[in-house]
Formats: C-alpha cells, structure tokens, sequence
C-alpha cells in the first residue's frame, strides 16, 4: 500500500490523501499511522483519491470509518474520489457509501466544502 499526501492546490485547509494498493489488513498497518496524522492535521477536511486502490478489506474500512470518525468529531468533512467499482461495490454493500461521501472526481468534492477563506493581513 502506498500513501501521499499534499494540501490542495486550490484549498490548502485540505489535505488531498492519494492511495494506492490493497487497503487491507497489511496495507492498513502500514498506512495507519500517516493517514491519521494527515487527517488530524487538515484544516477543514480531507479529500481521499481511490483511484488506484483495487481491493478493500474490513479493515481497510475499519482505518476509513476511524478517518472519518476523527475528522466529523472535530468538525471537518471527509470526501472520496474516483473508488474503483469493487471498491465503490464494498462501500455500497456496508452502507458507507453516503457517510464517506462519495464523489466521481476533484471538482464534485471541492463543492462539498465551505469556499476557502481569504487570508487576512494585519498591518
């Protein structure tokens, strides 16, 4: 399993997480630690690419459900783009698909979010 993430470029109190791999239990534990860090750093929320993760397992799910439980508890949003069918399929399946907030691409996820705020300069 392989994670990046980066602040978004056109939202930078989001963290764009970019996955890619088997998000089971192997995957899970390795990828753990840095996702939530991610997560509890991100200013408003996270969007999460699941373009290039071809197979989920429960604790896979179980790591997302913990994302997702960190980020709502402290008031931001999660957003996941691009899952695979199989994927999409599992989070259907387990009735995450409205929670984890489900979305085709970039764009469809952005709107999710309040419009980024304009910096304030102090003189």
């Amino acid at each position: 399993m392989k994670i990046e993430f980066q602040p978004h470029p056109d939202h930078p109190e989001i963290i764009r997480i970019t996955l890619a791999g088997r998000l089971d239990t192997g995957g899970e534990a390795e990828i753990a630690p840095q996702m939530l860090q991610a997560v509890e750093h991100s200013g408003i929320g996270v969007i999460l690419d699941l373009a290039q993760v071809d197979f989920i397992s429960s604790a896979g799910l179980r790591l997302l459900v913990q994302a997702y439980k960190n980020l709502t508890a402290k008031g931001k949003k999660l957003a996941m783009i691009r899952a695979q069918p199989a994927v999409y399929k599992i989070f259907k399946l387990a009735a995450f698909e409205a929670a984890f907030n489900l979305q085709q691409d970039d764009a469809s996820a952005l709107e999710t979010f309040p419009p980024p705020q304009p910096s304030v300069l102090l003189s």
